[in-house]
């Protein structure tokens, strides 16, 4: 097997890590916990001549809560999102998205910006270099075709991450540096929808954060997915839900709902969240905008486990239990809005 030479950087601050990057530029990868790119590089899928480690910066690590919202930085561990009491008691969508991360020894290495910026994956494309000698490339990979749908110029990877779906539903921003500029963008705008370059960053910038506003008050958001295993495996689908309804908590006034791994880049489903809208909430009501959400997934069959059809009809039973507890929720009054 051959192994390719690899530099091996570690830098103390944000600063040297920024200037690391501008002198390497795309020959680098940002380092955080190792979970996905290490994997992927003992199997020959990358092979970056540097890799440029963050554990030692602490100003990328740690939880701040303010009356505007939250901030958790990048390399925040997802064991201590999971964990978090600001996180649980005000966003607990995504404390059940990182708590349902693989096992706790990767999540406890793993980082919150690790996973949101997890790399696209397809049964072919997600295999050793020896494998890949067999046959041509895929397009991901640097040929022509995506053998999986035997369409010229396209990938189809599917983006597999938990966390990214709920920050997306919670109405989250990522801050983005280089070396000197920095700039805020919603989750939504993080990614390119490509299967082949999922993520909308330069080589020289990294995620430095996340701002997540404060939850409204009678507001409500969950997470659910489902996995081939019940444990230490990747989303089948996954479906985020957030609402806010008005005082009473009958109508609702604004709805998100966020799909992942069933395309290659968490995506809205704004129909369905337009069906919520200023309605009474019923359960035929969050019926409807459960089986309208199934209207943006797109799988194809490059999962292991996982047939298209399968995970299209999880996403209306997962969207409607998220959209239930919710609901559930934002009636309750358990959101930290109604204390502020």
């Amino acid at each position: 097997m051959r192994i390719d030479p690899l530099e091996y950087l570690r830098p103390g601050t944000r600063g040297e890590a920024l200037a690391l990057l501008a002198e390497h530029g795309a020959e680098a990868r940002v380092l955080g916990g190792g979970t996905d790119l290490v994997a992927r590089m003992k199997l020959g899928i990358v092979s970056p001549k540097v890799a440029v480690d963050l554990g030692d910066i602490a100003e990328l690590r740690g939880i701040r809560e303010d009356a505007e919202g939250l901030t958790i930085g990048a390399g925040t561990p997802l064991h201590a999102v999971a964990q978090s009491p600001a996180v649980v008691s005000r966003y607990p969508s995504l404390a059940t998205a990182a708590a349902s991360v693989a096992s706790f020894q990767i999540r406890n290495r793993g980082t919150l910006a690790g996973n949101v910026c997890l790399e696209t994956m397809c049964w072919f494309y997600n295999q050793s270099r020896q494998w890949k000698k067999s046959r041509p490339l895929c397009h991901k990979a640097g040929g022509e075709p995506c053998h999986v749908v035997n369409q010229p110029s396209v990938c189809y990877a599917t983006y597999r991450g938990d966390t990214a779906v709920a920050l997306m539903a919670l109405g989250a921003q990522a801050e983005v540096q280089s070396q000197g500029q920095e700039r805020r963008l919603p989750l939504e705008e993080l990614f390119t929808g490509e299967g082949k370059s999922p993520l909308a960053l330069a080589a020289t910038e990294m995620i430095t954060a996340f701002r997540i506003p404060a939850p409204p008050v009678a507001s409500g958001n969950a997470y659910r997915k489902v996995s081939h295993r019940q444990a230490v495996d990747y989303p089948q689908a996954g479906v985020a839900a957030a609402v806010v309804l008005a005082p009473g908590g009958g109508t609702c006034v604004a709805a998100r709902i966020v799909l992942g791994a069933v395309g290659p880049c968490p995506v809205r489903a704004r129909e369905a969240e337009a069906l919520l809208q200023g309605q009474e909430i019923t359960g035929e009501v969050l019926e409807r905008a459960a089986q309208a959400a199934v209207a943006v997934a797109r799988p194809v069959n490059n999962m292991t486990f996982g047939a298209p059809s399968y995970r299209r009809k999880m996403v209306r039973v997962l969207g409607l239990k998220a959209l239930v507890a919710a609901v559930e929720q934002a009636r309750q009054g358990h959101s930290q809005g109604d204390d502020r």
